[in-house]
């Protein structure tokens, strides 16, 4: 009898460490290729970015009050600012023209992501590489309503007086 309990869970544990061992999923299947990708980011960032909202913040006061300056810096005939990505030769431009203020400073120049996989901010260049500005993602590039970010400061001395908010959104 003991024979037979040992041989019992003998041919229980195999089986166990049988079915244990088995992968859970099937060797043959392809893996789905990922949603994103480094490719897919730059051209969703493709193409044509209008203004939609411009702030001016004082940085000295104790709330950061702000105060709406999309009027001023849109032109007499409608025209907003716009920033225009290409991403086959990795090159901006803005269109400020008829425009009192180019916050950019640049008007064209060359851009790069800060991390190509999982950008947070696109840094804006002269043509001859030196970083000019960058501009911070602020909703995901594949998302359906992607929004990008452009902060500037001014200094007085030491300390920032006056930063400037604005916001696009792709045409």
């Amino acid at each position: 009898m003991k024979k037979i309990n040992v041989i019992g869970t003998t041919i229980m544990l195999v089986g166990l460490l049988v079915f244990a061992c088995k992968k859970p999923y099937d060797d043959s299947k392809e893996v789905a290729s990922p949603i994103t990708s480094p490719e897919k980011i730059a051209e969703a960032l493709n193409g044509t970015w209008k203004m939609t909202t411009a702030l001016q913040i004082d940085e000295k006061s104790l709330v950061k009050e702000s105060m709406d300056i999309s009027d001023f810096l849109t032109a007499e005939t409608g025209q907003v600012p716009n920033i225009n990505f290409n991403t086959t030769d990795s090159t901006f431009s803005v269109d400020t023209a008829n425009l009192v203020l180019n916050l950019f400073v640049l008007s064209n120049g060359k851009w790069s992501f800060d991390d190509n996989r999982y950008p947070s901010k696109i840094i804006l260049k002269d043509l001859n590489g030196i970083m000019a500005s960058e501009v911070v993602i602020g909703k995901n590039l594949l998302s359906p309503t992607p929004q990008l970010n452009f902060a500037s400061s001014l200094s007085c001395g030491a300390e920032k007086a006056m930063s400037y908010s604005v916001s696009f959104v792709k045409k």
